[in-house]
């Protein structure tokens, strides 16, 4: 976690733990809970903090075919900071930041986040750089149906338009794989209009 300049508290490791509920492939919702034991730069233990806080945060992916899947994220928490050694007790924390998404399988997943922290009461801005693993629990995405092709025969005798090289013949006419009334004696007039069919 990186903290603001004026508050004399460095770069210190921050133990951070999420729950996510995906709604969609595009959007996500997630509690996270975080922690970090601050020192002062100055070496003054008197100035150390103890940092606890959690958020509600929204999350946009982005899908593609690879592996990797990018997200912004955004959010809204409250901080709770040691008040025997801190300058500020509790506050609001607004975030806004993103990261990315490796898939190892179905479930596990490699995650790199990067936030912006702004502190409304007392207009503190700090951040976090978290990289982590990741679980989904629960089953996989059901399988996309595959499209139906439609079929369209306009004369309804059961050969597709596509391949139909006689279009418009009568209903109920018996017709060859093309499409065409059958003509049994070769003579050029189908049998249904043949009256000398032999």
């Amino acid at each position: 976690m990186v903290f603001e300049g004026d508050r004399d508290l460095g770069s210190e490791a921050v133990g951070l733990v999420g729950a996510e509920r995906k709604f969609n492939k595009d959007w996500g919702m997630e509690l996270r809970g975080f922690y970090s034991d601050a020192e002062n730069d100055r070496g003054n233990p008197n100035l150390d903090q103890e940092v606890l806080g959690a958020s509600v945060d929204v999350l946009r992916y982005f899908s593609s075919a690879s592996r990797v899947t990018p997200y912004l994220a955004g959010g809204i928490g409250e901080v709770h900071s040691n008040p025997a050694t801190g300058p500020y007790d509790d506050q609001t924390q607004l975030n806004a930041g993103g990261g990315f998404r490796y898939a190892l399988g179905d479930a596990w997943s490699i995650r790199t986040d990067a936030r912006y922290i702004y502190g409304t009461d007392n207009e503190t801005a700090d951040g976090i750089l978290s990289v982590g693993l990741s679980y989904a629990f629960g089953g996989a995405d059901a399988p996309v149906a595959a499209p139906v092709h439609v079929v369209r025969d306009s004369d309804a005798d059961g050969v597709e338009d596509g391949v139909d090289q006689c279009p418009g013949t009568p209903a109920g006419v018996a017709v060859d794989a093309k499409g065409c009334a059958l003509d049994k004696d070769g003579d050029g007039v189908p049998n249904y209009r043949d009256k000398c069919p032999n």
